[in-house]
């Protein structure tokens, strides 16, 4: 009587096991089943620009199509960034870049719970982004900073930074619900305050108030604000030599994080500027013939730009200041100096849409017609999203 009670027992138990198993199995499937499936098919039957992209890069673009075929805005800014990024210091462990969907019901089972709080996050070589309705440089530029930093080998990176009240002294736990509650989901996307109020608002020190809560995050967001507004960090970075920015922005350039040449590229910026400032004063006072005050700041500009490219023939901002010199020499008059730095715009490492797309333009005009059959091939491919063009050009 008491054998058959518990083998009766133990048989029960094992049907609520197994039904048990069943159900969680089952909801399993039904929960990131959806994710799963898509990666598979994407991988077996990939679109002609995941092939493009894993050629380029080397590690896999994953995805909805919804989110990447149909929507070339998120995958030009992913290209032209990581383009961007590997320039100034190659990847370490990159293994997959993911555009993360919206809809629940896409999301794997790990991405369901933290990007209902996050926008992006980068974890053991894995890129993982959510699009605010399109991808922007901002997001992409901040998770791949991580990347950097988590790969750098050099000790005094964190020793070096400058000391702040979120430092690393917090217990895990805490780091990871400010990380993801309340600096994610109330700070990051709730405050719209501009990088250079948050830079005055702290003595230069925190670029937003993202950054001001850890270390990781502090690193991340200066890096981010150096790649996607340059002309402001090296502005500030030259106005304000003592402040806590510089001695960030310091750091990061001697791990490679940014370009070590913004200071160099917005003095020869401001220089531009100002010539076109003065062609206006000129318009105006009757000075538009003879060696007028804005053929000065022209002559002053060349004299900055000559250097850049000479000290820097692999920046990033190549392009940007070759074009800016081609402009400059035909508002001279110096129509085959301008010929030259167009050129030197397209061989540029770095293809910035702008300026590319201006030298061409301008060469169809000075040069040859097939310059402007170049542009619209490259106007057509910006559109598209074709990488290759993105990343080589058309001319």
């Amino acid at each position: 009587m008491g054998d058959g009670s518990t083998q009766a027992g133990t048989s029960f138990l094992k049907k609520r096991k197994r039904a048990f198993f069943n159900f969680f199995l089952a909801s399993v499937i039904a929960l990131g089943g959806p994710s799963a499936g898509n990666i598979i098919f994407n991988d077996l039957f990939p679109s002609q620009q995941r092939k493009d992209f894993k050629k380029e890069f080397g590690f896999d673009l994953h995805g909805w199509r919804k989110d990447i075929e149909e929507q070339p805005t998120n995958l030009r800014t992913l290209v032209l960034s990581l383009q961007k990024e590997r320039l100034i210091k190659p990847f370490s462990n990159m293994k997959e870049a993911r555009i993360v969907p919206r809809e629940f019901w896409k999301q794997s089972l790990w991405e369901k719970i933290p990007f209902h709080f996050v926008t992006g996050q980068y974890f053991s070589g894995n890129l993982l982004l959510l699009p605010n309705k399109v991808l922007t440089f901002h997001q992409v530029f901040h998770e791949l900073s991580h990347e950097k930093y988590n790969y750098s080998t050099l000790d005094y990176f964190a020793q070096g930074w400058p000391a702040t009240d979120n430092n690393l002294t917090r217990p895990d736990f805490m780091k990871y619900f400010e990380h993801y509650i309340i600096s994610e989901y109330i700070l990051h996307k709730l405050d719209s305050k501009e990088s250079q109020q948050w830079l005055e608002e702290t003595g230069f020190s925190f670029v937003s108030k993202y950054a001001t809560t850890s270390f990781y995050e502090d690193v991340a967001e200066t890096a981010k604000t150096a790649l996607s507004d340059p002309l402001l960090i090296g502005k500030l970075v030259r106005e304000q030599p003592e402040s806590d920015l510089s001695k960030k922005y310091e750091i990061l350039v001697k791990d490679s994080l940014v370009s070590g040449d913004l200071v160099d590229l917005s003095l020869t910026m401001k220089l531009y500027d100002a010539s076109l400032v003065q062609k206006v004063r000129d318009l105006e006072t009757g000075a538009a013939t003879g060696i007028s005050p804005q053929h000065e700041y022209l002559r002053t500009f060349f004299v900055k730009a000559k250097s850049f490219l000479i000290e820097n023939p692999q920046s990033v901002y190549t392009g940007t200041i070759a074009t800016l010199a081609g402009l400059a020499y035909e508002k001279m008059c110096l129509e085959d100096a301008a010929i030259t730095y167009y050129h030197l715009a397209l061989e540029a490492p770095y293809k910035d849409a702008e300026y590319y797309a201006l030298a061409l333009k301008r060469l169809g005009v000075l040069e040859d017609e097939s310059y402007t059959e170049a542009y619209q091939r490259y106007v057509e491919g910006y559109e598209a999203a074709d990488i290759p063009t993105l990343i080589y050009g058309t001319h």
